[in-house]
């Protein structure tokens, strides 16, 4: 059963390492955007396990991203 679910779940054992090295959970508080930033990395991070883009891609589309949004609030300006 074990190596089926690591069969089935590649990334589990990468993402189980990286949480047992991170000192600091990121968890992006932005009134009003809050969910939607969640879900840009949470998309960006999977994408970047899964191996269909490079880590550096996913944090530069993270970066623009996050951006865009906190922008359109007026909370900061571009």
């Amino acid at each position: 059963m074990r190596t089926e679910l690591k069969n089935q779940f590649p990334m589990y054992p990468t993402l189980l390492d990286s949480l047992t090295k991170g000192k600091i959970l990121a968890d992006p508080d932005v009134p009003f955007v809050s969910p939607k930033l969640n879900d840009i990395m949470e998309l960006n991070i999977q994408s970047a396990l899964r191996g269909a883009i490079q880590p550096k891609n996913a944090l530069e589309n993270m970066e623009k991203s996050f951006t865009e949004v906190i922008s359109s609030t007026g909370i900061i300006k571009k």
